[in-house]
C-alpha cells in the first residue's frame, strides 16, 4: 500500500521514518490531485480563450468588409446625351 511499508522489515524503521513515509506518501497524492485539477483548469481556459480567438477573428473579418471601400460604377445620363448629340452632328 504505502512505500514505506515495502521495507524488509518493518522492525527495522524508528517511528520517525515510519511517520515521514506516511506524509511524504500523502504530499505525495495532494500534489498529484492539485496538480490534476490546475491541468483541468488551464485546459477550460485554453478552450475559453480559443473560442474568444474565433471570435475576434470573426469579427475582424466582418469589420474588414464593412470597411472595404465600395466603387459603383453607374452610367450617367450626361454621357448617354453627349453621345446622341455628337451622333446629331455627324
Amino acid at each position: 500500500m504505502f512505500n514505506w511499508m515495502k521495507r524488509s522489515s518493518d522492525s527495522d524503521m524508528s517511528k520517525a521514518e515510519i511517520l515521514r513515509g506516511i506524509v511524504t506518501e500523502k504530499l505525495t497524492t495532494a500534489a498529484q490531485e492539485i496538480l490534476a485539477v490546475v491541468e483541468r483548469t488551464v485546459a477550460g481556459y485554453e478552450e475559453e480563450a480559443s473560442g474568444f480567438r474565433r471570435e475576434i477573428d470573426r469579427r475582424k473579418k466582418q469589420l474588414e468588409v464593412l470597411l472595404q471601400p465600395r466603387v459603383s460604377l453607374e452610367r450617367s445620363g450626361l454621357w448617354r446625351n453627349s453621345v446622341q448629340k455628337t451622333d446629331d452632328l455627324t
